[in-house]
């Protein structure tokens, strides 16, 4: 019984200190996946893939796929040409970041790009951003997959993958202008293979492909990657609109429903805007409310505590304070000793 009350509560802190994870499609051994085989439920589908890279892609359970009607059958069904939206959930959005949708359709040896996120991805607890199925992806069984380079925070990558249905293409549709077969692979970064991304700031695919949502104005990808992370494309990312669905549970935030498109938010050039912006680089942050650090919610001044612990949460102990702690959502220190406090304009403001 006292085992069982112990790996309960494991269970529980490691739902808690959540970063984010897809929900839908359900990934592999997800706890959102009803097809995931007793067992093998992996509850820290949150934690960032192995900085060596042993468990790209897909931490490793993309091999499910070969049970093909067990733990790798389809949970979502999708046809070519057609516009869906995945959903992430989570506790540490880490201010955000760049995100890209993949398919593949060789058991999760290569994965094709069909939308890439930059900056904003994910900026709320509970996200659904819209993407369409290429037109001349070909029917059959895949491998969805969903990948996150954080803004804020350790140099990580998440991916999460789902293995979905995809019907409906035909040869007698008009083709696209870049065919799936030429669209770019999957970014992947910070997981020793010689490519990594700045602190600090939205990633900025050096090849994110035809089809883009940009949310980060003013990188590219020369400012936001290092090392060997592909061929930097003439002009990098248009600046487009935001095709994204976002919901929050705090309800004192903005709640944006089906159908609704998100503007650029834009750039103050009054006089009393600069003045704000100059004497207080936290004027579009807030104190954290309920504990939580990222995105809108500083620790600063939170009755939490006043540092951002890695998991994105406020307090005083040495787990808040110390190694992994984020210092653009409140301070960082051990015993008292303010070791770090570095404060960053936030790349949004609240209405």
């Amino acid at each position: 019984m006292h085992c069982s009350s112990i790996y309960v509560l494991a269970v529980t802190v490691a739902i808690v200190q959540a970063h984010m994870e897809l929900s839908y499609p359900a990934p592999f051994r997800s706890r959102f996946n009803s097809k995931a085989l007793a067992g093998t439920v992996d509850y820290s589908m949150t934690s960032p893939l192995k900085t060596d890279g042993s468990d790209f892609p897909c931490k490793g359970y993309h091999k499910d796929m070969q049970d093909k009607t067990g733990a790798g059958a389809p949970v979502a069904t999708w046809s070519a040409g057609s516009e869906y939206s995945f959903t992430v959930v989570g506790g540490a959005t880490h201010n955000g970041g760049s995100c890209q949708a993949a398919l593949s359709y060789d058991n999760g040896a290569s994965f094709k790009v069909i939308h890439s996120y930059i900056g904003e991805c994910p900026i709320m607890t509970t996200g659904n951003f819209k993407f369409a199925v290429p037109a001349d992806a070909k029917s059959g069984n895949a491998i969805f997959a969903w990948s996150w380079v954080n803004q804020v925070g350790n140099r990580e990558y998440y991916m999460n993958c789902a293995s979905v249905a995809i019907t409906g293409s035909s040869s007698s549709k008009s083709p696209p202008k870049v065919p799936f077969s030429a669209r770019p692979n999957l970014f992947a970064a910070n997981i020793g293979n010689g490519c990594s991304t700045v602190e600090g700031k939205d990633t900025v695919y050096p090849d994110p492909g035809p089809d883009v949502t940009n949310k980060s104005a003013g990188s590219t990808a020369s400012d936001t990657v290092h090392g060997n992370c592909g061929d930097v494309k003439s002009g990098d990312v248009l600046q487009e609109t935001m095709p994204i669905l976002s919901s929050r549970s705090d309800n004192s935030k903005d709640t944006y429903t089906l159908g609704t498109t998100v503007s650029n938010p834009p750039t103050s050039t009054s006089t009393s805007g600069a003045a704000s912006d100059s004497s207080s680089p936290y004027s579009a942050m807030r104190a954290s409310v309920n504990g939580e650090c990222g995105g809108y919610q500083t620790c600063s001044g939170s009755e939490y505590g006043g540092c951002c612990s890695r998991y994105g949460y406020c307090g005083s102990s040495t787990e808040h304070c110390g190694e992994g702690c984020m210092g653009t959502f409140g301070m960082c220190g051990i015993n008292g000793t303010v070791s770090r406090f570095r404060i960053r304009r936030p790349h949004f403001q609240l209405a």
